[in-house]
């Protein structure tokens, strides 16, 4: 008889990691939008200043949080928290490699890449691993924090590169 390897269902959501997985929604955006402007030969110095603007607006703060409030739950030297410190720090070494310097497409690609592969091991492996791991106290001290306030940088943003068919 052939066994069959039992596949854990994916856990649903906890209440305090909902808004940090919304937060991720706005990630692949911008991995969405990037790609495409790269496929539509956009100036690589027009997504630069956009993913410059969405780094400190909104990628920074959700790193900060997702250390100061989630990963200092875990033990020193767990392998889930380095691998998350470890991508964080990454990706903004990246975006600062470019304060003085122009990125180009493979640049930006390069980014929406490791942007996208951590936001889906944050999904897929470290959010399931802290509902696992937390107990419900500290999850419920979790759910209370106020996260709510989100910098909407598209909607002050002037250029929508994302849906222009111009390269300037």
């Amino acid at each position: 008889m052939e066994s069959k390897a039992v596949v854990p269902q994916p856990l649903k959501r906890h209440a305090a990691l909902q808004s940090y997985s919304r937060d991720h929604h706005f990630g692949l955006l911008l991995v969405w939008k990037l790609r495409k402007g790269c496929r539509k030969g956009i100036a690589a110095k027009r997504m630069q200043d956009y993913l410059q603007c969405s780094l400190q607006a909104e990628l920074l703060p959700h790193f900060r949080d997702e250390e100061q409030f989630l990963l200092t739950h875990l033990p020193a030297g767990d392998d889930y928290a380095n691998r998350t410190w470890q991508e964080h720090a990454a990706l903004e070494q990246l975006a600062a490699s470019w304060t003085n310097a122009a990125a180009t497409h493979e640049d930006l690609l390069r980014f929406a890449d490791l942007l996208e592969a951590h936001i889906r091991f944050e999904e897929r492996g470290l959010f399931s691993y802290l509902q696992l791991q937390l107990d419900a106290a500290t999850l419920q001290q979790l759910e209370a924090i106020d996260r709510t306030a989100r910098e909407d940088v598209d909607s002050q943003w002037p250029d929508l590169f994302w849906l222009d068919n111009q390269k300037k």
